[in-house]
């Protein structure tokens, strides 16, 4: 989480303080996963740097640098599997392969299994992937090596035209909402591609194009234009067993660190502290006046009664 008056580093350091175990990590240990991770992101010359801009006009780190930020807070951890849900939204497409990059670079230092998703990729964005899963309407698609994507798709009848084959695979995954028929057909060929997939790995062998150029796409066009398609889909709800973790660290060992980040961000709140300093003032000169030189009498009491 990131919070409006923490530095980047403040912000990593907080995030390893918590999560990094004080058994198998000592204070200094910390600290140098943080620094690698800094280095690692290119995060060390905003080190210093606020993360999120405040109200008063001092502003925060770039788009990308938060994003940056936000993976680090997780790679401080050491985690074995790093999942990132559309790390290039809202990015332009510099700080977007950026991103990216930086992912693939420490993914393959760290051997980090790292699962990403992502709409609308550039082409040299989608190169760096080493295995992509297709989804549409919550059925497979495809599933293995970038450089075979495009292949088994072309294998099935369906030749690219794209010079970006993520948008090769978005045109023909796409429902088309246009009109009932028309989402009819998409949803069928959804479907049939789906299949085919399940097919395809099933058999354990590569779709021949030379052989099935034609024939498959043929077959969705059929089926289109059938109005009777009754598609039966199940669903496996698996059992899961839940379970509180362990804490990692000492509760009170946890509260210190939460109680100094509460500190830091109420001091370096100067808005906020004046408030907290002025209130009990006015009420303390407030109440004062209301109960300034009364005596003893009875008309005292009952004016101290209300």
């Amino acid at each position: 989480m990131m919070f409006t008056q923490m530095t980047v580093k403040e912000t990593l350091a907080v995030s390893a303080q918590l999560r990094l175990s004080d058994k198998k990590y000592t204070k200094e240990e910390k600290t140098e996963r943080v620094e690698s991770v800094m280095r690692q992101l290119r995060l060390t010359n905003i080190a210093d740097s606020k993360v999120i801009g405040s109200s008063s006009g001092q502003r925060g780190v770039s788009g990308g640098e938060r994003k940056r930020v936000s993976i680090g807070i997780e790679l401080v951890t050491d985690p074995a599997i790093l999942v990132l849900d559309e790390p290039s939204s809202g990015l332009d497409s510099s700080s977007a392969e950026m991103v990216v990059s930086l992912t693939k670079e420490m993914a393959v230092q760290r051997k980090l299994c790292t699962l990403m998703t992502i709409h609308q990729p550039s082409a040299e964005m989608v190169a760096k992937f080493d295995k992509v899963i297709i989804l549409a309407q919550g059925k497979l698609m495809y599933m293995g090596r970038v450089g075979e994507a495009v292949s088994h798709f072309e294998g099935l009848g369906f030749p690219s035209t794209h010079a970006n084959p993520a948008n090769f695979f978005i045109d023909l995954t796409t429902i088309d909402f246009s009109s009932s028929k028309a989402m009819h057909r998409s949803e069928v060929h959804v479907q049939a591609l789906a299949d085919a997939f399940i097919k395809h790995k099933e058999s354990g062998m590569a779709i021949d194009s030379g052989n099935s150029v034609g024939s498959f796409a043929s077959e969705i066009k059929t089926n289109c234009s059938r109005q009777d398609i009754d598609i039966d889909i199940t669903k496996e709800v698996a059992a899961m067993t839940l379970y509180e973790p362990a804490p990692m660290n000492l509760w009170i060992s946890e509260l210190a660190i939460l109680f100094k980040r509460e500190w830091t961000l109420t001091v370096r709140n100067r808005s906020l502290l004046r408030g907290m300093l002025c209130e009990p003032l006015v009420m303390m000169i407030f109440l004062g006046f209301v109960y300034f030189q009364l005596g003893n009498s009875q008309a005292s009491v009952q004016n101290r009664i209300g």
